[in-house]
């Protein structure tokens, strides 16, 4: 019989693995991302959709740090709650 619980975390393993630090880095961020909520509902960013993409890259002045760039958008260009979104974002990322 297989556990699938143990092949899961096996599996997880071996993906971190073969993934690169910018791969990881960029999965840590979209779940930083998930506990961002939009503060009129209660669901994240992410599920929300306002998250377009991710891409990171080794900082020029400290290639031990990240530069990390997230596209986004808010519900409107005038969304009254980008005032409460846009830290936790910053916090979060």
């Amino acid at each position: 019989m297989i556990d699938t619980e143990k092949q899961t975390q096996i599996s997880s393993q071996a993906d971190a693995q073969t993934k690169t630090p910018t791969e990881l880095l960029i999965e840590q961020v979209w779940a930083q991302l998930k506990l961002c909520y939009d503060p009129e509902i209660p669901v994240n960013i992410v599920d929300l959709g306002f998250i377009y993409g991710i891409e990171a890259q080794p900082a020029l002045e400290k290639p031990e740090k990240y530069d990390v760039n997230i596209r986004m958008t808010l519900t409107t260009p005038g969304c009254s709650m980008g005032g409460f979104i846009l830290p936790c974002l910053k916090l979060r990322a």
